[in-house]
């Protein structure tokens, strides 16, 4: 029997290894051959609102302890190539606030950029790429990364699991254990963890996030600045009080801090419910960026209240990757 599973799982193993292998051929097919490329003609009186979080540079990893967050960092180079994509193939581009002209005007593939969270490097990295492309983009803030009082818990345990020797793909493995308790069952497990350890931790050690002035510079530049929580947890999971406290308070931060409201907002963990968007609505919130992932096509525009789909892009994406998430992925919904 033992024998028999072990035949099976090399199976799957090489059944997997195959489909994988068999996608990346079709994948640069569609790239280097153009398909993908003219794809977009089809796409063109669709919405694109495109998701990073953090953009690297590998000799400034340690620096911004990038080691923490690869699973979210895309390469400037990558980055680069992607804007000068866009931007070559007509793509035309706005933010969140700009969704009414949007409506108005319909341009021809009209293209939102967004970074989740506020990492550091979207500052050092992302800002001169898209000012050289003359491309606006719209980061959203969680204010008590910014305020360094918080910090995302899954780059906290990553660096307490390294400084505890574990190898990285163990480190990797648990993390995606605990993604799948509740944010009070995780927060019970790692306080006693790190109780027995005595682990210390102070977010202001750490240069990872953006800060106040990082933020007005963004601004300044023409960067939108939305909301992603107070404290980028689960709204699902939170109490109503600390539910409203994390679309509340984070508004009115922005506000103090930059002086103009943040008018869209994006869901930490991409996780809502109809509370939370009640929530929203009756804050003032004009548009949400969700977890589901495609484009948009105009009539999302018509509801007071815009509810968009996104495309995330991955650090392992290359560019015949990011048209075909952009593209061909779009088009095969449409006749499906």
């Amino acid at each position: 029997m033992a024998e028999a599973g072990g035949y099976n799982l090399g199976l799957h193993i090489v059944s997997h290894t195959m489909r994988l292998l068999l996608q990346k051929i079709i994948i640069n097919f569609l790239y280097y051959s153009g398909l993908d490329a003219l794809g977009g003609y089809f796409l063109r009186d669709n919405i694109f609102v495109i998701n990073y979080h953090s953009i690297g540079r590998p000799e400034h990893k340690e620096k911004f302890s990038g080691e923490l967050y690869e699973n979210l960092s895309v390469e400037a180079r990558h980055f680069d190539e992607q804007i000068a994509f866009l931007k070559k193939h007509k793509h035309t581009f706005f933010t969140f606030s700009d969704l009414p002209q949007i409506l108005k005007s319909r341009p021809r593939k009209p293209t939102l950029i967004y970074f989740d969270d506020g990492f550091k490097d979207n500052v050092i990295h992302a800002l001169p790429i898209l000012k050289k492309y003359e491309v606006p983009a719209t980061v959203f803030i969680s204010t008590g990364l910014i305020d360094r009082t918080h910090f995302l818990w899954t780059l906290k345990h990553r660096y307490f699991l390294r400084k505890n020797n574990v190898a990285s793909n163990k480190i990797e493995k648990e993390i995606i254990r605990l993604k799948g308790l509740s944010e009070s069952e995780r927060e019970e497990l790692l306080a006693a963890v790190y109780s027995k350890a005595r682990f210390v931790f102070n977010p202001a050690n750490f240069n990872v996030f953006l800060n106040w002035g990082d933020v007005r510079l963004l601004a300044k530049n023409g960067w939108e600045i939305g909301s992603h929580g107070a404290t980028h947890s689960k709204l699902t999971e939170c109490p109503p009080e600390v539910a409203r406290s994390e679309i509340f308070d984070s508004r009115r931060m922005i506000k103090v801090k930059i002086g103009r409201n943040a008018e869209s907002f994006s869901f930490p963990y991409g996780r809502f419910n109809d509370r939370a968007l009640e929530l929203l609505q009756s804050d003032g919130y004009r548009s949400i960026v969700s977890s589901g992932a495609g484009v948009n096509d105009f009539s999302a525009l018509h509801k007071p209240f815009c509810f968009l789909r996104t495309i995330g892009v991955r650090p392992s994406d290359r560019l015949p990757d990011f048209l075909f998430k952009l593209y061909t992925k779009n088009l095969i919904k449409q006749f499906i």
